[in-house]
């Protein structure tokens, strides 16, 4: 469901580079419209994962728990 049937993620080396790559898609067959955005600046530039596994997740305590008496 929704409103995209395709997610295409393509760099352009200029608005002229750009609009050569709009231009290839709008003769397509099947294509019926084309929305774009554009990224001006990067604030981050990962090549890995931010984190290599899933943190383990600390166990939750109710209100109605007493915590476990100290020795």
């Amino acid at each position: 469901s929704g409103g995209t049937d395709y997610f295409l993620h393509a760099f352009a080396r200029d608005l002229d580079h750009y609009r050569g790559l709009l231009g290839q898609l709008t003769r397509l067959e099947g294509i019926a419209h084309i929305q774009s955005s554009f990224v001006l600046k990067t604030f981050v530039s990962r090549t890995a994962p931010l984190l290599d596994r899933p943190a383990a997740a600390a166990p939750v305590q109710s209100a109605k728990q007493k915590p476990p008496a100290a020795n």
